[in-house]
């Protein structure tokens, strides 16, 4: 019930966020795999190996660099943005559950006696993506508007590196 509460508006967000960012091709298929992850699998979240959590949140953040219309640089940096936008506001909230508890943002237990806090936390996660995804669709309005940011392919690839070896590090439990 935890993850329903907190991750599903989360992935709703990333995926409205997603597929308004940029013209997408096949906007319904990216929106299926979205609801077959978070709705079919949140329920059985805890007991999925560690391999078909990374599938899964790889397939989530690359799909739309495949979905997005135009140039391969727009699409990998608006892919590597949404990456990074999505990863900062997360640590964020993490730490704000740290600071408002003192205790891991694993921890079941404590989220059940921390409720509260939980929704707090979960609810200033969800005011901020939407602000930094609101952001980050105005800045990309702006690059669509003017034709540039077409040689933006090579800042793409070290955030988005940098942010898939995180997220592993982060599913595996490092």
């Amino acid at each position: 019930m935890l993850d329903i509460i907190g991750v599903a508006p989360t992935q709703l967000i990333l995926g409205y966020a997603t597929t308004h960012l940029l013209p997408m091709r096949h906007a319904r298929l990216y929106w299926a795999v979205m609801l077959v992850i978070c709705v079919g699998l949140l329920p059985i979240r805890g007991l999925i190996p560690a391999p078909l959590r990374i599938l899964c949140s790889v397939t989530t953040f690359a799909l739309p660099a495949f979905l997005y219309e135009g140039p391969i640089g727009r699409r990998l940096l608006a892919t590597a943005s949404v990456v990074v936008c999505m990863m900062a506001v997360e640590v964020a909230s993490d730490a704000l559950w740290m600071v408002l508890t003192g205790t891991p943002i694993g921890d079941y237990d404590a989220a059940r006696a921390n409720m509260p806090e939980f929704l707090f936390m979960h609810l200033m996660c969800w005011v901020a993506l939407i602000a930094v995804f609101s952001a980050l669709k105005a800045l990309f309005g702006k690059l669509n508007s003017s034709g540039s940011g077409e040689g933006m392919l090579a800042y793409a690839g070290f955030p988005t590196v940098q942010s898939i070896f995180l997220m592993l590090m982060a599913t595996i439990g490092l």
